[in-house]
């Protein structure tokens, strides 16, 4: 009786906070398509259009479909098809005052939604709302997600995609995830000196994506500067973040803070409506077409 009171009183306090659950595909009719500019090497630009308006991919890029910050918020959003899918952690909507069962049911939920998308890969890491994957541990959060999805915890993953449509040659992507992040809320996974620790071991190796829950901003009481060592450790052409839910959509070369030549990207979906009403999901998916150079490999399988 107990834990069915404790589940829904939960279940009132998030619809109170971040609005009602919703069904399947009520939300992504809008999407942000993020490109780099091809008349100006290094420039990169953003418009929102109308998910029927999202144009084919162009030769020579990868279609990345990036999100964080869902809160539990999921269900209702719709993504569309592309190569692969980053979430940048916050799937769950709190910390350790949420029951166990209720974050595990959310977890394989989360798992069943991204598996919806027709994309060849999908890459999920933790935020400092992720209380219970922080102590439910590595291996038993990947059983919860299920196949076709690679949860990265300092760690690194990969795909195969094409660049394009007319050839059999693919380009192998490498992503490395990192959940940590900056703050000072009761909500502090992987914030701890520990985590930050586990960040700054890791050795220089190249990676073509890196994703963190927090974002690149060095002397700010939300940046970590040891996101900016990993960076220039790792040299990747895209980082993609959240945790911020207001700086969403940012387009940050990292060359203002460290010697990279790509961009650092907030993904967060939520939107604060204030302090009483809280938040919703209302910032749009982001789809950046990411130029890569061409490497021969496997073809990856397409699932949906």
């Amino acid at each position: 009786m107990l834990t069915f009171l404790h589940d829904a009183v939960w279940s009132w306090f998030l619809s109170f906070r971040l609005g009602s659950l919703e069904t399947a595909g009520t939300r992504g009719d809008c999407l942000l398509h993020v490109t780099d500019s091809e008349e100006k090497a290094g420039e990169w630009k953003s418009v929102l259009l109308p998910r029927e308006d999202l144009p084919p991919k162009k030769p020579g890029t990868v279609r990345l479909v990036l999100v964080s910050d869902t809160h539990e918020r999921h269900a209702g959003i719709l993504l569309p098809p592309c190569d692969a899918v980053l979430h940048s952690g916050d799937i769950l909507a709190s910390s350790r005052w949420a029951p166990q069962t209720h974050a595990t049911d959310v977890l394989r939920d989360f798992g069943d939604w991204l598996r919806s998308t027709n994309c060849s890969a999908r890459f999920v890491i933790a935020g400092n709302h992720d209380y219970w994957i922080e102590h439910l541990g590595r291996e038993a959060v990947q059983e919860l997600l299920g196949e076709g999805v690679q949860y990265l915890e300092f760690s690194s993953g990969s795909f195969s995609a094409q660049l394009d449509p007319s050839s059999e040659d693919t380009v192998d992507v490498s992503v490395f995830g990192a959940p940590v992040s900056a703050g000072k809320s009761p909500n502090r996974a992987f914030q701890h000196a520990e985590a930050v620790q586990q960040l700054e071991s890791i050795q220089p190796n190249k990676s073509d994506i890196l994703m963190t829950h927090g974002p690149l901003l060095t002397g700010s009481r939300k940046g970590l500067p040891a996101i900016a060592k990993v960076l220039e450790r790792l040299q990747p052409s895209l980082h993609v973040c959240g945790h911020l839910h207001w700086r969403w959509g940012t387009i940050v070369p990292m060359s203002d803070y460290v010697p990279v030549k790509g961009v650092s990207i907030n993904a967060s979906i939520m939107r604060s409506l204030g302090k009483i009403q809280g938040q919703r999901p209302l910032n749009a998916p982001i789809v950046c077409d990411l130029r890569l150079e061409p490497k021969v490999g496997n073809t990856s399988d397409t699932c949906s």
